[in-house]
């Protein structure tokens, strides 16, 4: 799929020198490029955001329920105690 990117001044023959003295394409490049930024600033999966709060092998509401209120007693308990 095209597309087009504007580059400034010293980004564009950085990019330049660098592809005529290794041979590769400006395209390869960039798509690198882009897929190590997008690969690095990935956002969690919802899985990974929740895979502490639920317990492992277990999907059952009860599980999760307890493991839910146990975690909200540490809460209060670790609240209070720093009254």
């Amino acid at each position: 799929m095209p597309l087009s990117v504007r580059l400034d001044e010293e980004l564009e023959s950085r990019l330049n020198q660098y592809c005529r003295q290794t041979g590769v394409s400006k395209s390869h490049v960039l798509q690198q490029g882009a897929a190590e930024y997008l690969d690095a600033h990935a956002l969690p999966t919802l899985h990974e955001m929740g895979k502490d709060l639920f317990p492992a092998g277990g999907n059952s509401r009860r599980d999760a329920s307890e493991t839910r209120a146990r975690r909200y007693r540490e809460y209060v308990r670790a609240k209070r105690a720093g009254r």
